[in-house]
């Protein structure tokens, strides 16, 4: 699924819909935004990200959350480790970024 979700995501009109589909399934988003964490990029051109929510990075490429995700999933090739920081427990959730809900078919 990981790889038909990455060949998705360079085209407008496929991303678009992946979008559509994850805005839908999770409509608590982008409150989950802050709550995320990214722990380690195979990438070196995104190991500036590491340490950082999905909503920092965000705000400093003045970005929409949503498209960080996906932009972080594209050029990682699926390896970026994040953590939730707080779960429906209140504990910490370590997973890869690809286990956010973009997972569409």
């Amino acid at each position: 699924m990981l790889v038909r979700l990455l060949a998705r995501l360079p085209n407008p009109v496929t991303r678009a819909q992946a979008r559509r589909e994850f805005l839908t399934e999770n409509p608590d988003w982008p409150e989950e935004a802050p709550q995320i964490l990214i722990t380690r990029a195979l990438y070196s051109d995104l190991k500036d990200y590491e340490d950082q929510t999905i909503a920092k990075i965000a705000r400093n490429e003045n970005k929409d959350p949503l498209e960080i995700v996906m932009d972080i999933m594209l050029d990682d090739r699926g390896n970026t480790k994040r953590v939730n920081i707080f779960n429906e427990r209140g504990r910490r959730a370590g997973r890869a970024l690809t286990s956010s809900g973009l997972d569409v078919h």
